[in-house]
């Protein structure tokens, strides 16, 4: 009995207009792979199309998972590129080591089978005429086909395959608005982290020191400024903080979580940059390795891509039902014409008359050819309702862990931001104006009952008791968020270059004339 193959891609890597994958082949119970099989492989691109199109070609009745498209030759140097390439054909490969019928089959074996070499040339270009003719496709072959049946066939239930044919129009519809709205607000994030950045940059111009307008009546309007300047200055620098999340978020290249299958990189483990967690192997040391990144589009995106390219599949395989169901309408008219005129002919001739024998014999066979197609129609017909099943099994699957991976790293993030913004409200509230005039921050400041609500961390604290807790000038706002990363880029550049710009220098000291003019 031939059993699933766990197929996975741990690695990739660019090679000269293309992309090279490591395939590695298991058994979930520990059984030995099958003859033949070795572990790992090395296949090119081109050589997984040629797979992905030999299944095609040999399994009409069958849902074959889609392929992602070619890589492009300007990309392949990045990345970020080849990741996303790594993932989308690992999760086609998956697929297919899912199903028993698709590992059984001869171009399968092959393929993870040691007689193919990782340079042999399985893809060959098609004439520019046999492309062309490819590319033009008419369009009811692009859709699902309508046909109402004219004859009564057995076990045809029109109505509810129609109810499928919609459903599966419509999903293909919400996979393609999902899509969009996802890219949206990738973009919107992207457009919001340089917002942010341009605010901390207009707030420092607008409300450092040089604006001063006097000492007016106040003696201790300089020492307010000059805390102002400085909480200004955390204002800003916190502003870029929470661009540069923004920023992380929208690309990739932070966290890269690889699933092993039972191997373990031991290399890494020695090296102390990997730790396991659940089967999972997290790479954690270098800026590279802090996040998901694009896992948005890369984890959430492309499963919606995949799966609208996978109602295509299912359309074909429900078209084909369609098409066995029109041949049997077709064979069942022409027995009914065979039995309309041996009925004819008998009520003319004698029975055992040459032209009866001949039109009876004619009406067998017509009889068996409706029996043939009948259970073509049929064999279609449990196609569609175990593809449309197998469908929903992995479509549960992929889309929960999709939606899974995307709320955690949302989540991660809006935390960082979070505790980004706490910090530099704590910060805020524990300056302090000297003695010598020059704010600085508490050495022992007071420790707070509470803060920011987090979940039901509870309510927020009494405004005034927090503010003669914090600090003893009001020149700012208090309720001001921000935070920083674990290892923050501009906390690292501060303590190596001395500041990061104007906000990273001490205030300034500043020498402010009274008014020639008193006010009042």
């Amino acid at each position: 009995m031939v059993q699933p193959l766990v197929l996975a891609v741990p690695e990739a890597a660019s090679c000269p207009a293309t992309i090279q994958f490591k395939i590695t082949v298991s058994i979930t119970n520990g059984n030995p792979l099958p003859f033949n099989v070795t572990t790992p492989l090395f296949r090119s691109f081109q050589q997984v199309n040629w797979l992905h199109r030999r299944l095609s070609q040999t399994f009409t009745d069958l849902a074959i998972p889609p392929l992602p498209d070619p890589p492009n030759a300007n990309h392949v140097e990045d990345q970020d590129y080849v990741e996303q390439k790594r993932m989308q054909v690992h999760r086609f490969l998956a697929k297919v080591g899912r199903r028993t019928e698709l590992v059984s089959d001869k171009d399968v074996r092959y393929f993870l089978s040691s007689d193919m070499s990782h340079t042999d040339a399985v893809d060959p270009r098609k004439s520019p005429v046999l492309g062309f003719l490819n590319i033009i496709t008419p369009n009811y072959e692009r859709g699902l086909k309508i046909y109402r049946p004219s004859e009564t066939v057995k076990d045809n239930d029109q109505d509810e395959f129609q109810r499928r044919q919609t459903y599966i129009l419509t999903l293909e519809s919400h996979f393609i608005n999902m899509f969009d709205h996802l890219k949206t607000v990738v973009k919107q994030r992207e457009i919001l982290g340089d917002d942010l950045s341009v605010l901390g940059d207009s707030a420092t111009e607008a409300l450092s020191g040089g604006y001063v307008l006097g000492a007016g009546v106040k003696i201790d309007n300089t020492e307010r400024h000059r805390v102002l300047d400085t909480r200004v200055q955390m204002f800003g620098r916190v502003m870029d903080e929470m661009s540069f999340v923004m920023q992380r978020q929208v690309s990739l290249g932070e966290m890269k979580r690889v699933r092993w299958w039972g191997l373990v990189n031991v290399e890494l483990v020695d090296k102390g940059v990997a730790r396991s967690k659940g089967g999972w192997i997290e790479i954690c040391k270098s800026d590279e390795a802090e996040g998901l990144g694009k896992g948005e589009i890369y984890y959430l995106g492309d499963v919606f891509q995949e799966y609208k390219g996978m109602t295509d599949s299912i359309k074909g395989v429900m078209n084909l039902r369609t098409e066995r169901l029109g041949d049997c309408v077709n064979v069942i008219k022409q027995r009914n014409r065979k039995r309309d005129k041996t009925d004819r002919l008998k009520l003319k001739m004698a029975q055992n008359s040459a032209d009866v024998l001949t039109a009876i014999t004619e009406e067998e066979q017509a009889t068996e050819s409706v029996t043939a197609v009948q259970e073509a129609f049929t064999a279609a017909q449990q196609s569609v309702a175990r593809e449309l099943s197998w469908f929903e099994e992995e479509r549960s699957r992929d889309l929960s862990k999709a939606l899974r991976d995307y709320v955690q790293v949302t989540v991660r993030y809006e935390r960082q931001k979070l505790e980004t913004l706490q910090r530099a409200l704590r910060r805020m509230r524990e300056v302090e104006v000297g003695p010598d005039a020059h704010p600085r921050l508490l050495e022992n400041p007071p420790k707070r009952t509470s803060s920011l609500p987090i979940g039901d961390a509870g309510p927020w604290p009494d405004e005034e008791q927090g503010d003669s807790e914090a600090t003893s000038v009001r020149s700012a706002p208090e309720v001001m968020l921000a935070s920083v990363f674990a290892v923050s880029p501009f906390t690292r550049l501060e303590t190596e270059v001395g500041g990061w710009g104007a906000r990273g220098r001490e205030a300034e000291v500043y020498s402010i004339e009274p008014l020639g003019v008193g006010l009042g």
